[in-house]
């Protein structure tokens, strides 16, 4: 049996992409691995080279740009491994990052239901630390929290719920939620549909719902302090355009599976209430024009959701993907 299938979704950067692959191969040592890219890329033949550089590889033509989870969940049914491992493809990993993970799980598996582990992600440009997993899954609480007269009254007041990334990413430790950009998990546990990431995100978030639903499941999360990967930040993101507003709209879709109805109305007017505050507040036109386009979307999406999407389980149509043909409808 093959130990482990690492799965990667491509869009565009090939170059990045390819010494993704070396990386992996590099490090596998003798574990006996497979790597699956979906290619989400609409430029399928100039792809060539790469494919005949690497014909070991399990390269999946997607039919349009199916976005991460959706790209994700169809590597996740093509994998044979015992283990997956997600991993984005504008990242390197280490000499131990692959043995590091596993044996992680496998340690960790003695006393939990183990769903997804991780590890510590640095920016290749200045080796800073990159913040993708931790503790206390955003809640209403966190929205109260980012009102302005919360901010103005309160934050100078300790959180003894404070995580501490700077030190906590050096130790192996349980997590609430796990960064996509690296994680690993037993592929036999994750089968069934509700049990992969909801296809209703387009990009962002996703990571972030996906570990809410699977810990609601009885699932645990690890991070594994021992080893990390480089990641060149949101390179395979940069040539969208509007990645503020698609970060903004998946927010809010996270927002609209993670509370209830009742939770989900009083989150709308906080919001609301929010936005039209920061706009009294504001001074620049620029700063002005930001916060109107905010209030805008945020009106625009939380009533889409209601109406076209289904709370803690995918909708199983199209995903929510920002545009600016939202605003004029």
């Amino acid at each position: 049996m093959i130990e482990l299938s690492v799965i990667l979704v491509h869009y565009r950067t090939p170059e990045l992409l390819a010494n993704c692959l070396k990386s992996i191969y590099t490090h596998a040592g003798s574990l006996s691995l497979e790597i699956i890219v979906v290619d989400n890329s609409p430029e399928w033949d100039e792809m060539e080279p790469l494919r005949a550089s690497f014909k070991e590889v399990n390269w999946i033509r997607a039919d349009y740009n199916l976005g991460f989870a959706r790209a994700n969940n169809l590597g996740l049914n093509k994998a044979t491994g015992r283990y997956f491992m997600l991993l984005n493809p504008d990242t390197e990993i280490s000499s131990n990052t692959l043995s590091a993970l596993i044996q992680t799980h496998i340690e960790k598996s003695q006393n939990y239901n183990v769903g997804l582990v991780t590890c510590r992600i640095h920016a290749s440009n200045d080796q800073s630390l990159l913040i993708g997993s931790g503790r206390i899954f955003p809640d209403l609480i966190r929205i109260i929290r980012q009102h302005p007269l919360w901010i103005k009254f309160f934050r100078t007041r300790k959180n003894k719920k404070n995580y501490a990334p700077q030190s906590m990413h050096y130790e192996t430790h349980e997590v609430d939620f796990a960064s996509g950009a690296v994680v690993l998990g037993e592929r036999e546990k994750f089968v069934l549909p509700e049990l992969k990431l909801d296809e209703d995100f387009f990009l962002y978030w996703e990571d972030m719902e996906w570990c809410y639903r699977l810990q609601r499941k009885g699932m645990h999360h690890f991070f594994c302090g021992e080893t990390q990967i480089q990641h060149v930040n949101a390179a395979s993101t940069s040539t969208f355009s509007n990645l503020a507003a698609q970060l903004y709209v998946s927010e809010i879709l996270y927002y609209y599976k993670r509370l209830s109805i009742a939770q989900f109305y009083i989150y709308r007017l906080i919001v609301k209430n929010t936005l039209w505050v920061d706009l009294l507040l504001a001074k620049s036109p620029q700063e002005k024009a930001r916060i109107s386009e905010r209030r805008i979307i945020f009106s625009k999406i939380s009533r889409m959701v209601n109406k076209s999407y289904q709370r803690k389980v995918s909708s199983r149509n199209e995903y929510l993907r920002y545009d600016s043909e939202i605003l004029s409808k």
